[in-house]
């Protein structure tokens, strides 16, 4: 554990900041799912406690690797997330689902989720240009 504190660069105020609204989510997290726990669970709020501890892991995990990668990196990986964006959306123009009477979200397989390829241009050519 020292030694992975020991590698984290960057901000450290940031880094406090996040772990800190980690764990004020994981209380809120257990507080707030008692109805949900009593109909779904037979009363157990530790399970959707954890499972929200384990997507923070990960989510942390991700954030940690990401911090690992020179910045320099980004650019290009955000330029061929454009050229990769332009298919996806001319594919959600064909077989993407009716959300609020427009083809925005395309299904992944297996429904384990639904994809949001109109964030994708966005979010590169933020990137790209360095503006917010």
């Amino acid at each position: 554990m020292s030694k992975i504190l020991g590698n984290i660069r960057g901000d450290k105020v940031i880094w406090a900041v996040v772990i800190l609204l980690s764990v004020f989510s994981l209380l809120t997290v257990y507080s707030s799912t008692g109805t949900l726990a009593y109909k779904y669970q037979s009363g157990n709020t530790e399970y959707y406690m954890l499972k929200h501890l384990i997507i923070l892991l990960f989510g942390l995990l991700i954030m940690y690797l990401t911090h690992l990668i020179k910045f320099t990196y980004f650019s290009r990986i955000f330029q061929i997330a454009l050229y990769i964006a332009v298919p996806l959306l001319v594919l959600t123009l064909f077989v993407g689902l009716d959300l609020n009477e427009a083809k925005r979200v395309l299904p992944l397989p297996f429904h384990l989720c639904e994809a949001y390829p109109d964030h994708v241009p966005g979010s590169s050519l933020e990137q790209e240009t360095g503006q917010h």
